[in-house]
């Protein structure tokens, strides 16, 4: 399933969270709607254009930078856990195919 993220609302995101994991769990819930249904993802992560990917990634390092200071390398939960960079996708377009999940029971 491919989807377009709004920059407006990843930035407020990022506003309204105090904790990193509350930043990429957002953006998950972002893309994969039935994320309230999901006990746990089994492999694959969400890729993402370029441009969405960067950004978030300076997003991150800026929010770890401001709420986490020295106790995190900053951007590090965006490069272990958060989405992979594609290029052939547009700037902000999402792709979840890739994403292999078991619901809740």
């Amino acid at each position: 399933m491919r989807v377009e993220l709004d920059v407006n609302e990843v930035k407020s995101l990022f506003e309204r969270s105090s904790h990193q994991d509350d930043v990429l769990e957002g953006l998950y819930r972002m893309v994969i709607p039935e994320w309230d249904r999901i006990e746990y993802i089994v492999e694959g992560r969400p890729h993402i254009g370029e441009v969405g990917w960067r950004t978030i990634f300076s997003l991150f390092e800026e929010f770890d930078e401001k709420h986490h200071g020295d106790f995190v390398f900053p951007g590090y939960m965006w490069l272990g856990l958060g989405f992979l960079l594609d290029k052939e996708l547009k700037a902000w377009e999402v792709d979840t195919s890739e994403v292999k999940y078991i619901f809740k029971k």
